[in-house]
């Protein structure tokens, strides 16, 4: 039997940001390891030029997992705490 893989924690910018998703009612996963993956691609592609607004959209889209609310939350988190 292998060992079983701990989720890496999140640091203090990581746990601001999940919080801040929490406190906007986006929903989460319990260790946050997804959302601060999503945090770095949202803050690598507005570094590259990508608008904030297609970003929103294109979150919102996925799956439908969260609604439009749900996803300019997480964005801005991303912005505010993460990038």
């Amino acid at each position: 039997m292998g060992t079983p893989v701990v989720p890496p924690r999140p640091d203090d910018k990581g746990a601001a940001y999940l919080d801040a998703l929490t406190s906007a009612g986006v929903p989460r996963s319990a260790s946050g390891a997804t959302e601060i993956q999503i945090a770095q691609g949202v803050c690598t592609q507005l570094a590259q030029g990508k608008s904030r607004q297609k970003l929103v959209e294109d979150i919102a889209a996925v799956g439908g997992l969260m609604t439009d609310d749900q996803a300019d939350a997480l964005v801005t988190a991303a912005e505010q705490h993460y990038c």
